[in-house]
């Protein structure tokens, strides 16, 4: 049952995901499970990866949600070791969120990490 679901939400994610250019960029500085730092055009910005929502970190006296901790070293690792880091934005969303965080399909060494989340249960 878990592998069909998992299976499922990644036939969605890649359906959703439209060709569209891939623009690469550098890796600055991991924030959590779904969100981390790159320069594009040289200027440092925060990137929010479309599709998933991660478990919330410890924040301003609250405690971090269930696995958090997990899922941002995952996406951390994953980023901080990639030789290639790649986004792709959707003509369905828009390009930045109302906090200025840039909305992207996120590939890695021309893998998408948010398929990568899913089937690992982040």
């Amino acid at each position: 049952m878990k592998k069909k679901l998992c299976l499922m939400i990644s036939i969605f994610l890649i359906g959703i995901n439209l060709a569209y250019a891939k623009e690469k960029v550098a890796f600055v500085k991991c924030v959590d499970g779904d969100t981390f730092r790159v320069m594009i055009d040289e200027e440092e910005k925060l990137v929010r990866m479309l599709a998933i929502d991660t478990p919330e970190l410890e924040k301003k006296g609250t405690k971090a949600e269930y696995y958090a901790n997990e899922a941002s070293d995952y996406t951390c690792n994953i980023i901080k070791n990639a030789k290639k880091i790649e986004l792709e934005y959707d003509s369905n969303s828009d390009e930045v969120d109302k906090y200025g965080r840039v909305l992207a399909w996120v590939y890695v060494d021309r893998k998408l990490l948010q398929e990568e989340l899913v089937a690992n249960g982040y």
